[in-house]
């Protein structure tokens, strides 16, 4: 994540099937089929194929001169009765007075295998870079379980889903090649170029419909790690998105990135980053 907070003026999601769970995570989800899937299982999938897709901008000139844009992709399948599969690709670009101040992607895949309407088996692999950080490329792989511990539904409203709570634990490895950010002395030297990571891993991601299409919530991940203890990352975020009229919605999120011990850096990194993000979310 970059070490700016830029205030984005438009999120627009690329043709896609539904809105992101984030701004669509309600009822939706009731016309599934239920032969196929229990609704319970799978609160992000309503069909067999569904691509969601995000991409924010924001543009001065004049005094300032910044030019920022990011994206998200997520496309997940449902091949089974039991399975849900999500390939996800999201990226950040950003300069300022014409140089570099952010510049990372990831990519991942992730395999849901669904025992029961509240218990999944889960694995999931990603490659990742962000030399602001201090990452040259990360790769990552997870084990887990996920269960849906809390669910209410509002009877009145068409059997609305008012509040989701999703428990995730399970375990973590990641190979992390490291590089001096863009920003360091010419005369830096590089302290550590690899380092591996043997972790636990805890995740939580709650929503809150507020209507059809309004809802909030917020997801946080712990990773620990084994090796050295006090090696402990914490990503976090908290959202809110209000329809405007069918269709469209005014999303509002918050980032935070928290590495107690970030990659060596001269000078030395921060342990937090922060984004926030503004703007339309759009579904066709």
């Amino acid at each position: 994540m970059p070490r700016t907070i830029p205030l984005l003026v438009t999120l627009f999601a690329l043709p896609a099937s539904a809105l992101s769970s984030a701004a669509l995570p309600t009822d939706e989800l009731e016309d599934r089929t239920r032969s196929q899937r229990p609704a319970e299982s799978t609160p992000e999938v309503d069909r067999a194929v569904k691509l969601i897709a995000e991409l924010g901008t924001a543009l001065a000139k004049g005094n300032t001169d910044v030019f920022h844009i990011n994206g998200d992709a997520r496309l997940i399948l449902a091949p089974g009765a039991d399975w849900v599969l999500e390939t996800r690709a999201r990226a950040l670009y950003e300069t300022s007075k014409g140089e570099e101040t952010a510049n990372n992607w990831l990519v991942s895949e992730r395999a849901d295998r669904f025992l029961s309407q509240r218990l999944s088996l889960f694995a999931a692999a990603a490659i990742e870079r962000n030399v602001f950080a201090g990452l040259d490329r990360r790769l990552s792989g997870q084990l887990g379980a996920a269960f849906l511990a809390w669910e209410t539904r509002d009877a009145a409203a068409d059997d609305l889903i008012t509040n989701r709570l999703r428990l995730e634990a399970g375990f973590y490895g990641a190979r992390e090649d490291l590089t001096l950010p863009p920003r360091s002395p010419a005369d830096a030297v590089l302290e550590e170029s690899l380092r591996r990571i043997y972790a636990a891993r805890a995740a939580a991601s709650y929503v809150h419909a507020i209507s059809k299409n309004s809802s909030g919530g917020f997801d946080v991940e712990v990773i620990q790690d084994f090796v050295d203890t006090a090696n402990v990352v914490v990503n976090s975020s908290v959202y809110v998105a209000a329809a405007l009229a069918e269709g469209f919605a005014l999303k509002i999120t918050a980032a935070h990135h928290f590495d107690n011990v970030p990659p060596p850096a001269d000078p030395p990194l921060a342990k937090s980053d922060w984004l926030l993000t503004a703007g339309l979310v759009v579904s066709l």
